[in-house]
């Protein structure tokens, strides 16, 4: 059969079974349990079960938040509980299938590459904004990891000296300024209530000023951390994939500040995932 791929998240699992041409024939998704890494390994597990139809896969991979070394040992993960200095395939069994694990922005800038927005590009930074911020490079037409694996790893960054504090002990990272946590920050402070940025992007498409402006703010960090990456990197696109990512306000402010700011940004295309949500899964199955 095709092989599996799965995107852990912070708020949600999703499996899928994918061929050679990164067509989709199945998936299913989860919601990530809030405690313990015994019951997200169950809820892997589960998964791989019922895509696997009772056959064993060809091969499993599985993108997973935070730094992942090499031996598989997870570092600084900051949205999911219980898996500080763990090592995930020492604690994950399937008999006879071979298993991979990496972090999920680089799975997902292998699946932009090979058929995504990075498919004809030689230089691109991917940022997925969800429950955490992640980020991963291609460099000269490969995945570039770095001295310890780690490149690519926006979401750390400061944009705001003293700003919110991040899960990582830092304050003003880049995550802790345009997560899904902030923006519901920003939510409550405009006065819309404790509401989902789905919600809040509902209301900014119908013309609610203090949900666009939401977007708005959130773009201004969002063009700062992209404007540094600009300045190190030089990439020829950047994509964005995420929740927080399907705001059009938030794209569209993006682009405009990262051209305010950049001495070379206007020479940079931003843009959303043309593979969608299941751009880390599809990335995972080609491990």
């Amino acid at each position: 059969m095709a092989s599996i791929g799965i995107d852990v998240g912070g708020s949600k699992i999703l499996g899928i079974v994918a061929d050679s041409k990164g067509r989709v024939h199945k998936s299913i998704k989860v919601p990530t349990p809030a405690i313990g890494s015994r019951k997200v390994l169950q809820s892997i597990k589960d998964i791989v079960h019922a895509l696997s139809n009772h056959t064993k896969p060809k091969k499993i991979g599985i993108g997973f938040p935070g730094f992942i070394e090499e031996n598989s040992k997870i570092k600084n993960l900051t949205n999911i509980k219980g898996f500080n200095n763990f090592n995930l395939k020492k604690n994950l069994c399937f008999p006879g299938t071979k298993l991979a694990i990496d972090n999920d922005v680089n799975c997902m800038a292998l699946a932009e590459k090979k058929w995504g927005a990075l498919k004809d590009i030689e230089n691109g930074l991917c940022i997925t904004i969800g429950t955490g911020v992640g980020g991963s490079l291609i460099l000269n037409g490969k995945l570039f990891r770095g001295s310890n694996g780690f490149a690519g790893e926006i979401g750390h960054i400061i944009v705001k000296q003293d700003g919110w504090k991040c899960g990582c002990g830092k304050k003003g990272c880049l995550e802790s300024m345009i997560n899904k946590k902030a923006v519901r920050k920003r939510a409550i402070k405009k006065g819309l209530g404790n509401i989902s940025p789905q919600k809040v992007e509902e209301l900014s498409e119908k013309g609610n000023k203090k949900a666009i402006k939401v977007y708005e703010e959130t773009a201004q960090y969002l063009a700062i951390g992209l404007d540094n990456a600009i300045q190190l990197f030089d990439p020829e696109k950047i994509v964005l994939a995420g929740g927080i990512s399907n705001s059009k306000v938030l794209l569209k402010e993006t682009i405009k500040q990262v051209k305010k700011l950049s001495v070379s940004g206007k020479k940079v295309f931003i843009q959303k995932s043309p593979l969608g949500k299941e751009s880390v899964a599809l990335g995972a199955s080609i491990l």
